[in-house]
């Protein structure tokens, strides 16, 4: 199953709160981006995934879910928040296209 199948089956689940993904060689940082259609979604792992090399992982996931309390079993905190909001508006042109790791 390519990971663009499980986002589309995840995000059907609209009342899912925790989701672990460590671990399952997700490599396009843009996928997370689909579940944000999850309101309820609080928890999230995706730690040992190719997109945790990416620079922007952490504020690109919280800018994505920010909704979010925990992400790698760390706490979100204000300041992260504050800093994936200005990260989110200074790449607001570049978020359409895909970003692999290669």
């Amino acid at each position: 199953m390519t990971s663009h199948v499980l986002t589309q089956v995840l995000c059907e689940l609209h009342e899912l709160r925790v989701l672990y993904l460590h671990g399952n060689g997700i490599f396009i940082l843009s996928e997370v981006d689909r579940l944000g259609v999850l309101p309820h979604l609080y928890t999230i792992t995706l730690h040992g995934n190719m997109i945790e090399t990416n620079k922007a992982y952490r504020n690109r996931v919280i800018s994505a879910l920010p909704q979010l309390k925990t992400m790698d079993f760390s706490a979100v905190t204000r300041q992260e928040r504050v800093m994936a909001k200005i990260w989110h508006q200074s790449n607001r042109r570049s978020r359409g296209s895909k970003e692999t790791l290669q």
